[in-house]
């Protein structure tokens, strides 16, 4: 496993082609090491990372245009690359997903959002 992250930490870019998710961990743990991710527009990527810098969203089955940003990620200047995953809102977000109860709860709220139904309040 430890492999595994080396690759990803030392990669630029995750394709994640996913067309159907909830809370997809791989980009929480991708954006932990510190590599973008290019994915498709789907509800779960757009509600839950669609603010972060480092997440590349593409119209869902544009492989063309994942390709195009995978490029471009890979020949980013590395300052930029370096400067978009340290953004504040992207850091927050790691610091609120730390927790594997933060995650869970997340993924509660997602699930209620869904089903349009208002989430409890947590403490």
């Amino acid at each position: 496993m430890n492999e595994l992250y080396s690759y990803v930490a030392n990669a630029k870019a995750l394709i994640y082609p996913s067309h159907v998710d909830s809370f997809p961990l791989v980009i929480l743990e991708t954006l932990a090491l510190g590599t973008s991710v290019v994915a498709y527009d789907i509800p779960a990527i757009r509600l839950i990372y669609g603010k972060l810098r480092p997440v590349h969203i593409v119209h869902e089955y544009d492989t063309r245009s994942m390709a195009q940003e995978v490029r471009r990620l890979i020949n980013m200047d590395l300052n930029e690359y370096v400067t978009e995953h340290e953004d504040e809102n992207t850091m927050k977000f790691l610091e609120e997903h730390s927790s594997w109860n933060n995650v869970a709860q997340e993924t509660l709220d997602f699930i209620h959002e869904v089903l349009g139904e208002r989430s409890q309040e947590h403490p």
